[in-house]
């Protein structure tokens, strides 16, 4: 069983996120189940689409995650349909306002 964890950098919209995966972290019904981590490092703990805190581990079918392009693309495809909700366009839009209260 392939237990290399793949981690490298993107930039998303100004934020630095780390990009965690491990291909193989556990076989479920004889396929591959992944373990995807998500991490905003600069700024660090900035909150991104998919959670408030800046982090999100996700588990996933390994095979989903090849067929969207790999683990950079999967996690950019997520992070930019997450974005076009109106929850995180309003939360977006708010955080460059600031408030008054």
């Amino acid at each position: 069983m392939n237990t290399a964890i793949f981690t490298q950098r993107i930039d998303w919209n100004g934020i630095a996120i780390e990009v965690r995966w491990e291909p193989a972290w556990l076989t479920f019904d004889g396929h591959p189940l992944g373990h995807l981590q998500i991490q905003s490092v600069a700024p660090e703990c900035a909150p991104l689409p998919i959670t408030e805190t800046g982090y999100r581990s996700h588990f996933i079918p390994a095979c989903d995650v090849i067929a969207d392009g790999g683990p950079l693309a999967y996690a950019r495809a997520w992070l930019d349909h997450e974005a076009a909700t109106p929850a995180w366009k309003s939360q977006a839009e708010g955080a460059r306002q600031g408030t008054l209260f």
